[in-house]
């Protein structure tokens, strides 16, 4: 038994009864009965049994728990992975509401530039009419800006979240609990070539594409 700590990786071929931490990846063989925590990735190349595992992007093992039984608990966790899953919350129709402001805010802009316009061929109007006339319009463009710099967080947040996951590419056995964000997977059969992610609001289990097997 022991402790080990590091701010970058950490390399090994068996750890057992063991406490990892690092801030970057922890790579290795075998992992058995370990706590682990990587800000990063874990990766065992033969297999993870028993234990608790967390890691900031990725767990990846070609075996995952045992035949004989597991209590085995895998965690993905980040700050950014919550600001993932926090844009992803927003519903269907906060999206359509925001869509509808911009085209509000546009309708708005659109009526500004003709009263400018209008303004400026007169001659006579005030400066500061024109003046308060050109504040709105700046003051309605960062709000369209704003709504949409939303529009395409929420965007990239679908594309970003499927990054966080857990990836068994040989056998992962009952027994293990796998934890994603504010998800959870409880394992309650053997399940073969897999990997488990977030999708449309859920913990999904998804067999292994060949781009996933490359490593």
């Amino acid at each position: 038994t022991g402790t080990i700590k590091a701010g970058g990786n950490i390399e090994g071929q068996y750890f057992e009864n063991c406490t990892i931490t690092c801030g970057d990846s922890i790579y290795a063989k075998y992992f058995v009965n370990c706590y682990a925590s990587a800000k990063q990735e874990i990766y065992a190349s033969d297999r993870i049994i028993n234990g608790t595992y967390e890691a900031g992007k990725t767990i990846d093992s070609k075996i995952i728990g045992s035949e004989f039984g597991s209590n085995l608990a895998l965690f993905i966790e980040s700050p950014k992975l919550d600001d993932c899953v926090r844009l992803m919350h927003l519903s269907e129709g906060d999206k359509i509401a925001i869509t509808s402001k911009i085209s509000k805010l546009q309708k708005s802009l659109d009526e500004l530039d003709e009263n400018y316009n209008k303004v400026r061929s007169e001659g006579a109007i005030e400066k500061s009419i024109i003046m308060k006339i050109l504040q709105y319009k700046n003051i309605i463009k960062k709000e369209i800006e704003n709504c949409e710099r939303k529009i395409s967080e929420i965007k990239e947040s679908y594309q970003k979240i499927h990054d966080y996951r857990v990836i068994a590419r040989g056998i992962i056995y009952p027994g293990t609990q796998i934890n994603i964000g504010p998800y959870t997977y409880n394992v309650l059969g053997n399940i073969g070539f897999s990997k488990f992610l977030i999708n449309s609001g859920e913990l999904t289990c998804q067999p292994l594409t060949p781009a996933d097997r490359d490593k």
